[in-house]
C-alpha cells in the first residue's frame, strides 16, 4: 500500500512546500499533543490518524527526502531546465507530473545548435575536399601545375614532358630527378642512364625496369644534329 502523504500534511497543518524542520516540529508537537490510549482506539476518518500509521507516512516522507533532496508533493523548480512555469502537483501528494511538451521543447533547442555546428562542419569539409582537387601535383622539381603538353613551374617556367636531346644538364635534372650516381658525363638511374656530351644531352637508354621520361628507350641518331 502506498503511503498517502495528503494525510500527513493535513495532520501536521502543514503544506507539501513546507521543510523539512518544519514537517519536523511539527510532527513533534503532534505526538506531544497525543494520548496513547487515544491515539490508538482513534479511527482513521476521526481527528487524528492512529499513530502506527501516522510514523509510518512520517519515515517514509523521511526517506522520500533523503533520496530526492524534497519532500513528497512538492514543487520541482524547472530553472535548471530553463524553463518558469510552474509543475502541476496531485493533491494527493504524489509525485509532480511534468509537462512532456515543455521539456521536449527546452531539449530541442542544443540539439538544433548541435545540427547546425554538424552541418557547417560537413560543409567545411566539403569545401576543403574539393579545393585539393584543384591543388597543383608535385613532381621532383617541386611543386608543379601539369597541363596537356608541359608542367609549369610555380615561377612561371615550363619543362617539356619528355627528355630529349641537346637539353642542358639543369633542365634535365629538373624534369628526371636527381640522378643515383654521377660518372663524369654519365649519369645512372639504375638500370637506365644518360650521357652527357660538351653539356648537353647526348644519348641515353631507357630500362623497363625503371623507364626515363622519354618518347623512346634509346636516344634517336644525333648523326647530323649538332649538340651545341
Amino acid at each position: 500500500m502506498k503511503p498517502d502523504f495528503s494525510q500527513l500534511y493535513a495532520q501536521l497543518d502543514l503544506t507539501p512546500d513546507c521543510s523539512l524542520d518544519q514537517l519536523k516540529q511539527a510532527y513533534r508537537r503532534r505526538i506531544s499533543e497525543s494520548h496513547p490510549d487515544r491515539a490508538s482506539t482513534e479511527s482513521v476518518n476521526g481527528t487524528f490518524l492512529p499513530l502506527s500509521e501516522l510514523n509510518w507516512i512520517y519515515n517514509t516522507a523521511l526517506r522520500f527526502h533523503r533520496q530526492h533532496g524534497r519532500l513528497p508533493g512538492a514543487r520541482i523548480s524547472l530553472e535548471r531546465l530553463g524553463a518558469t512555469t510552474p509543475v502541476t502537483r496531485d493533491p494527493s501528494g504524489a509525485l509532480p507530473e511534468v509537462d512532456t511538451p515543455l521539456l521536449s521543447s527546452v531539449a530541442a533547442e542544443p540539439v538544433g545548435k548541435y545540427r547546425s555546428l554538424v552541418f557547417a562542419g560537413i560543409l567545411i569539409l566539403l569545401l576543403f575536399g574539393l579545393g585539393n582537387l584543384f591543388e597543383p601535383a608535385l613532381t621532383d622539381a617541386g611543386q608543379l601545375r601539369r597541363s596537356p603538353n608541359t608542367v609549369t613551374l610555380d615561377l612561371g617556367a615550363e619543362l617539356p614532358l619528355a627528355l630529349e636531346v641537346g637539353m642542358a644538364p639543369d633542365l634535365v635534372r629538373a624534369i628526371q630527378g636527381a640522378p643515383i650516381r654521377v660518372r663524369g658525363d654519365h649519369w645512372d638511374y639504375g638500370p637506365s642512364w644518360l650521357r652527357f656530351k660538351r653539356g648537353r644531352l647526348s644519348n641515353w637508354y631507357s630500362s623497363p625496369l625503371r623507364p626515363l621520361k622519354t618518347l623512346t628507350s634509346e636516344a634517336p641518331s644525333a648523326v647530323g644534329r649538332p649538340v651545341e
